[in-house]
């Protein structure tokens, strides 16, 4: 009996207090991949650095019919103090489509706009493949990493006219007339 009591005490009990003593239970949950529910991974193309996007279809502020989305993005480790466009290639017209457009591409998970190839190569005049985002509270929106690489941004977006369901690519883009930084997530279809 004392023998099991001291290797209790000596092994297995301060094994169960240091793990309960180390491990973080602050902050938001996450998945095995670590990323948070909800969230797309973010990769980069070129430069450093990874991270997670979400956009989340909400109430438009007047016009109940428009399209409105609220956009959370976080990186980690990307160039440091380094300012980041928000954009995205999304596969949808405020207007009729062309004559002759496969709807059926809007929602086949693909992204074709994103990646310049048909329909969208075929269109004339040529679409832009990725537009970045305008919050109506703050303008542009820019994501600025910290000494780390850190950084994070949270805006909005409410368009004049409304959408379906569509599929977008996001990315984010190292402000300046010759980026070295792209980071990109992968197709998804909105609203999520």
């Amino acid at each position: 009996m004392f023998l099991r009591t001291s290797v209790f005490l000596r092994y297995v009990l301060p094994t169960v207090l240091f793990t309960t003593a180390c491990s973080d239970s602050s902050g938001p949950k996450t998945d095995d991949d670590g990323l948070t529910p909800g969230f797309l991974p973010i990769v980069a193309l070129f430069g450093q650095g990874t991270g997670e996007i979400r956009a989340t279809r909400i109430a438009h502020p007047t016009t109940p019919a428009n399209f409105a989305v609220h956009i959370e993005v976080k990186v980690r480790g990307a160039k440091a103090n380094t300012g980041f466009q928000v954009q995205r290639a999304a596969e949808g017209f405020g207007a009729a489509p062309p004559a002759g457009f496969d709807l059926s591409t809007l929602t086949d998970g693909s992204c074709q706009r994103g990646l310049a190839m048909a329909p969208w190569s075929g269109i004339t005049p040529q679409p832009v493949y990725f537009s970045s985002f305008v919050d109506q509270g703050t303008g542009s929106p820019i994501l600025t990493t910290n000494a780390s690489g850190d950084g994070q941004a949270d805006f909005q977006q409410a368009l004049t006219f409304p959408l379906p369901a569509f599929d977008v690519v996001f990315r984010l883009v190292e402000v300046g007339a010759a980026p070295k930084a792209v980071l990109q997530s992968s197709c998804t279809t909105l609203p999520l």
